[in-house]
């Protein structure tokens, strides 16, 4: 048998044989195994596959790559040898030897009902080799029959045994070849939240930054839902049950909203980097956080992270937040429906005039991060709310502030003393206000997007990477609550998918919310810790529905175009670390090293290149909008003093007179 000069070869030490349907397969020297078979008539006869079958076969799907071709030939050995006595999937072998003899049987049964003999039915299945028996292109299927079948035992066998949310392994191989937690992992390098959300669509598609429609329904519903926010009660009404009942987003409504989130994750700029920001620019504890952790991963050439550079950082930043004061929500609702004024049509019932539209462009149509407070309009005009353009000497009139802001005014007198209770003092970009929290005390933060599907984004989050502190020693991250002798509670990052559900543990904490308990705590009276987790309540969701979202969250992560892109790599260094698999050539196994660390480093770049394209997409569309709101808003007063005639403004001029800051070509009619 001809041998080719850079022929790989197993370096084990002992393999045994493992026996497929007809076949045992052992290992030799300078052959990838060997395959003896016995035919129809109990002759036995010896196969082999060596390296240059396998290394050729890899290398006509790709002639350009050699280092791929090595790479693949070495990987199907490292499959196959898995699979063998004493390798790492070898109690797996009785059930691909009886898949792969259910799938020769199927074929044969195929054939005799298509009239075919075997080996015509073998040269339809690509089997065409003229140099080959009939008995040899059955092995051939047999053995590329049995590839397939460990490749994809192989798959299921690595998630299973890296990707489990319930606790990190003390197997040296976990840390290293884990795609959630590990090196490499996805939270290390994609930060993921757990976010609820409501969806109300409302406005019109596209960029449309001041002149954005809505219908009369879009801004009730909008007021509506604002509105139960600020009378939740922690268990009949939380944000997961008007999630449920409200948003518009059929995706998550049976979650309650709820998703999980990463800088993977293919949602819109708005939505995901809105979050981002907040918690990397605008939250200031969790900022302090993310800057102590970057600062300790920053010399690792895998760490993703945000990706946020410090120049679009600072821009964003210098953008900030918006505050949109709570009467706003008010009168959005109570205007809505008001297209005239004792029967005038203002501006000949331009629609950009009606009320609804005027509110919902200066508060709601916002492509930054929002933030309801709870004070009032303060949307009287003066004098120095004119201001000139700079080519044209027309006055044009805003309620912005000088900083390009909406302005507030004092605490809103429509609020009730219940509703008072949801908004909470809270430091964001700076700035201590008292903004609407959800039943929870998290800020809820509102954002626009114009695709299709979009409209405003009503979010908050349910848990973080960042929940707690980190231990100064151990470096592990520590909740803020304690248990009941008073020590407190480790929260490794395998936690951050909780592994066990609220509903199901006894008793509740002092605010009436179910105890989380982790299965290094007994389940024990005042040792249950309360933990945030994905649901509080089983009001929407049961614990059955619960442990399948669970599990289906947790397969989408790992079948993310980041975690996916290194799987095939990693199950290869899984594979390899436990048998000793090797290129006899120097040259070969320098160019499969290669290609190995390749994989990685060029899918750790893709993902790194995209989304900084994001958040430099994100920062464009929010420097348009700032400039277009600078001149381009219809102030609020037009909106409350629709149709008035002899409303003056601060020049004495009719609001809606040529030269009144509501007019526009074309009078009242």
């Amino acid at each position: 048998m001809k041998k080719f000069k850079k022929c790989l070869v197993l370096g084990l030490t002992a393999i045994a044989t493992m026996s497929i349907a007809s076949c045992s397969i052992t290992a030799k020297e300078d052959l990838v195994l060997t395959y003896t078979y016995t035919n129809g008539d109990g002759v036995k006869t010896e196969k082999s596959i060596n390296a240059e079958d396998v290394y050729q076969r890899y290398l006509k799907s790709n002639p350009k790559d050699h280092a791929k071709a090595y790479y693949d030939a070495i990987n199907e050995v490292a499959v196959r040898v898995a699979f063998l006595d004493g390798g790492t999937l070898s109690k797996y072998k009785t059930e691909i030897e009886d898949a792969t003899q259910q799938v020769i049987k199927t074929d044969k049964n195929k054939a005799d009902e298509e009239g075919k003999s075997w080996e015509d039915y073998l040269t339809t299945l690509g089997y065409t080799d003229s140099n080959m028996t009939t008995e040899e292109k059955e092995h051939e299927l047999y053995l590329d029959t049995s590839l397939t079948k460990m490749e994809a035992k192989v798959k299921s066998q690595f998630k299973d045994s890296f990707n489990t949310w319930k606790k990190d392994s003390t197997d040296d191989n976990a840390s290293k070849f884990n795609l959630i937690w590990g090196d490499e992992g996805y939270v290390k390098e994609n930060m993921p939240f757990a976010v609820r959300h409501i969806l109300v669509k409302a406005g019109d598609s596209g960029d449309n930054f001041t002149g954005s429609k809505i219908t009369e329904d879009a801004a009730l519903k909008l007021s509506r839902v604002l509105t139960k926010l600020t009378q939740t009660d922690g268990k009949d009404t939380t944000f997961a049950t008007i999630a449920t009942t409200e948003t518009d987003d059929t995706g998550s409504a049976t979650q309650g909203g709820l998703y999980t989130m990463s800088t993977a994750t293919s949602f819109v700029n708005e939505f995901k980097l809105g979050v981002y920001s907040y918690e990397a620019i605008y939250n200031q504890t969790e900022a302090t956080k993310y800057n102590t952790y970057l600062a300790q991963n920053a010399s690792s050439s895998n760490f993703t992270g945000f990706n946020l550079t410090d120049s679009t950082k600072s821009e964003i930043s210098n953008i900030g937040v918006n505050f949109i004061p709570y009467e706003a929500v008010d009168k959005l609702s109570s205007l809505s429906g008001v297209t005239s004024y004792n029967g005038l049509k203002v501006n000949n019932g331009n629609e950009n005039y009606y009320p609804r539209n005027i509110i919902f462009n200066e508060y709601f149509n916002n492509h930054s991060i929002s933030f309801i407070t709870d004070e009032s309009m303060n949307a009287t005009l003066t004098s120095a709310d004119a201001h000139t353009y700079d080519d044209t000497g027309e006055t044009y009139w805003n309620d912005l502030d000088a900083d390009g802001k909406i302005r507030t005014g004092a605490q809103y007198s429509g609020l009730t003393a219940n509703q008072l209770s949801h908004f909470k003092s809270v430091l964001i970009d700076g700035k201590t206000k008292s903004v609407l929290c959800d039943d929870n005390d998290r800020p809820i933060m509102l954002a626009l997007n114009a695709s299709s599907s979009g409209g405003v984004h009503i979010m908050t989050l349910d848990r973080g990477f960042f929940d707690g502190t980190q231990d100064a020693t151990t470096k592990e991250y520590v909740t803020d609550e304690t248990l009941s002798d008073g020590t407190e509670y480790k929260l490794p990052l395998s936690e951050y998918y909780a592994n066990e559900v609220p509903i199901t543990n006894n008793g509740v904490d002092a605010q009436g919310k179910p105890l989380y308990n982790s299965d290094k705590i007994p389940m024990v009276e005042g040792k249950n810790v309360p933990k945030r987790t994905f649901m509080y309540n089983d009001v929407v969701m049961n614990k059955s529905n619960y442990d399948d979202y669970l599990t289906n969250t947790l397969q989408k992560d790992i079948d993310s175009s980041y975690a996916s892109s290194l799987q095939t790599v990693n199950q290869y260094k899984w594979l390899k670390a436990n048998a000793n698999i090797k290129a006899k050539d120097t040259n070969a196994q320098n160019l499969i090293d290669m290609y190995e660390v390749n994989q990685t480093v060029t899918t750790n770049k893709t993902n790194s290149d995209t989304l900084i394209t994001a958040w430099n997409s994100y920062y464009q569309t929010l420097d348009k909008q700032e400039k277009a709101r600078s001149t381009g808003l219809i102030p609020v007063t037009c909106a409350l003093n629709y149709g008035s005639t002899t409303e003056k403004d601060p020049n004495d001029k009719g609001l809606y007179e040529k030269g009144g800051a509501c007019y526009n070509t074309g009078s009242i009619n």
